[in-house]
């Protein structure tokens, strides 16, 4: 949570409302807004140079999936995830995202490869760095690229709003979570490589199940700490890039 708020890119008046939402929803998916992030309509409409209305129908789509949710009608908060309700997310995930997975062994074209070997190559940089919010934005496409790969539209719309909720989470424990947040890609990789798509499967399921152990680490810790008492305070500001 922050109390920051970074520059937001300018937007065309055509179909405003739509690049708005979809402006909102990147950020979600790549980690910009953290849990509980407070959004100030009326800040978000001046970083993106337009009116409040598209943003306020921006932020009750965003509602609507899920992603956000109104505390009173102006404290509007990035949706908390407890422990439990990540789980669960992940469980469908399991299914889902093994999927693609699998249907990418099968269909990567040459340049596929090349395309997630480039990703592999710049999350390592970002990681190195210490820039999570890179790590994790790189980490959300590799996931998002492999449905692309698989040709699978429909599922990719079923994810997203999944993504939605979990992208901020994951942006907050990325760096936390280390090796095991990308170790794995490694192996989808190379099942991708070799067609072959049951360890393709697994190397997914690995994956999901390693990568969230430290973000239920991270929740179970929050949920102690609320337990007792701490933790209590919020900010009024959020950050998107």
């Amino acid at each position: 949570m922050t109390d920051s708020v970074e520059p937001l890119p300018k937007l065309a008046h055509s179909s405003l409302s739509e690049s708005v939402y979809k402006t909102l929803v990147d950020s979600l998916l790549q980690g910009h807004f953290k849990p509980g992030d407070r959004l100030r309509i009326r800040d978000l409409a001046e970083q993106l140079n337009t009116s409040v209305t598209p943003v306020r129908d921006a932020v009750h789509r965003l509602h609507h999936d899920g992603a956000v949710q109104f505390q009173t009608a102006r404290n509007i908060r990035v949706v908390e995830l407890t422990s439990e309700g990540y789980q669960e997310i992940r469980e469908i995930r399991l299914q889902l995202e093994s999927l693609s997975a699998g249907k990418a062994a099968e269909k990567a074209s040459a340049a596929d490869i090349r395309a997630i070997e480039n990703m592999l190559a710049e999350n390592e940089d970002a990681i190195s760095r210490g820039d999570g919010i890179r790590g994790a934005e790189l980490n959300q496409k590799f996931h998002f690229f492999l449905v692309e790969i698989a040709r699978l539209p429909v599922l990719e719309a079923v994810l997203r709003p999944l993504w939605m909720r979990t992208g901020p989470l994951i942006a907050q424990g990325y760096l936390e979570g280390g090796r095991k947040m990308i170790e794995q890609h490694y192996h989808i990789l190379a099942a991708i490589k070799g067609r072959q798509p049951d360890l393709a499967i697994e190397a997914m399921r690995r994956d999901l199940l390693d990568g969230g152990a430290p973000l239920i680490a991270m929740l179970e810790a929050t949920k102690k700490d609320a337990a007792s008492g701490a933790g209590d305070a919020r900010p009024d500001a959020a950050a998107v890039k």
